[in-house]
């Protein structure tokens, strides 16, 4: 097929989180198909060889993302005044500009299909003459309801809440302008299934293959290792909480424990709530396995969150010890105390399920082990097959109806 993929930013195989998921489904898709990418955001520095070199037609679309509100006032009013959430009004240039970009490539050539990432710039698929497929890595309001489930004072409650409302505005009137919708978990799907005229697929996140390679380090006995991108809500939320509440349980159980905290673009309070906790940061590494091959638990205490988490994937296929909340875990299928431990108690009980995999090594293994054997299922040439399943099928959909 001819396939018009269009994106917000530059998929990229080393930044992480949804930049290196989508990079993983173009490599794998640009085997099979004719691939265009429409790509916003092109950052200084950033090329598009790796992308070329996968025989993409790369087509940069440039765009201006909106300021976030500078100030508790400012940030009050835009929650009050603005249309769409906050984080989708910050790349409203990114949706005029990129329905501007998927109109004149169709003026140009034929697409069988014209495949949309990411809910926010969901409006691009009402430009698209071809059949339209919109690819969500998360559902936002299942994100926002967390939120609100999880804040902290009335006052965020009910801020949260107008964003709350927002969202599920926006999935309502946009998501089903889509001849066809993808989600990565089930529980993604049936959150928006409602609104649809059609149930969503789900495609899960794939796993590259070097995440199953021989480790090149020794575990450790005493590393605790949280990864993750370091500038993103959920996992600042998560490491706060982990930081402050949790940490200090673990160490004084076992005193010897290293906190080690490895991810990009760390924002000021991450810095901050590592150097009080005592632990190590490593930002911007080339390489993450290292520090999951070395871990002797991987941590993953997320509260809040939609999707299916690559920090999850990546500490199961490269062996690591899990110790991870319920909502980490959601839509992969591990199976507590068979797969890893999961600690929804509480500061005390994640505390406690970290220790004991510090303490018990062997069992910890054995979990490792059986977790690493069960997500073979998500190993990219099997993902890829069932990307490729729904875009057939989307394909064949909108040319009957």
């Amino acid at each position: 097929m001819r396939v018009l993929w269009v994106t917000p930013h530059l998929p990229d195989p080393d930044r992480g989180g949804g930049w290196s998921t989508e990079y993983v489904f173009l490599a794998a898709a640009a085997r099979r198909h004719d691939i265009t990418l429409l790509t916003g955001g092109l950052e200084p520095g950033e090329t598009t060889t790796a992308l070329e070199a996968l025989g993409i037609d790369v087509r940069g679309v440039s765009w201006q993302r909106r300021p976030a509100p500078s100030g508790r006032l400012a940030l009050v009013w835009r929650l009050l005044t603005a249309r769409a959430v906050i984080e989708f009004w910050q790349k409203t240039d990114a949706v005029v500009q990129l329905r501007q970009a998927v109109r004149q490539a169709e003026r140009e050539e034929r697409y069988d299909l014209v495949q949309v990432t990411l809910g926010e710039i969901a409006p691009v698929v009402a430009a698209a003459r071809a059949v339209s497929a919109l690819f969500l890595f998360d559902v936002y309001g299942r994100q926002v309801d967390r939120e609100v489930a999880n804040a902290p004072t009335p006052r965020h409650r009910l801020l949260w809440h107008i964003e709350a409302r927002k969202a599920h505005r926006w999935e309502r009137r946009w998501y089903p302008q889509a001849d066809s919708v993808a989600c990565v978990t089930a529980l993604d799907a049936a959150a928006i299934d409602p609104v649809l005229a059609r149930p969503a697929r789900v495609v899960p996140v794939p796993l590259s293959d070097e995440f199953f390679d021989v480790p090149s380090v020794a575990r450790s006995t005493d590393a605790v290792a949280i990864i993750g991108m370091l500038n993103y809500r959920p996992n600042i939320d998560a490491l706060l909480w982990f930081t402050s509440e949790v940490w200090p349980l673990i160490v004084a159980k076992c005193p010897g424990a290293r906190l080690q905290v490895v991810g990009r673009a760390p924002v000021e309070e991450v810095r901050s709530a590592v150097a009080e906790a005592g632990g190590e940061l490593l930002a911007d590494v080339p390489d993450a396995r290292p520090y999951y091959w070395g871990a002797a638990v991987v941590p993953v205490p997320m509260r809040l969150g939609s999707g299916m988490r690559n920090k999850v994937l990546h500490a199961i296929a490269t062996g690591a010890p899990l110790v991870a909340t319920s909502t980490a875990i959601e839509g992969i299928g591990l199976q507590p105390d068979e797969h890893l431990l999961v600690a929804d108690g509480g500061a005390a009980d994640f505390a406690a399920k970290v220790v004991q995999c510090l303490e018990d090594r062997d069992n910890a293994f054995v979990r490792a082990q059986a977790a690493r054997r069960f997500c073979e299922r998500y190993r990219i040439d099997k993902v890829a097959e069932v990307h490729d399943e729904w875009w057939q099928s989307a394909a064949g959909l909108g040319a009957t109806t």
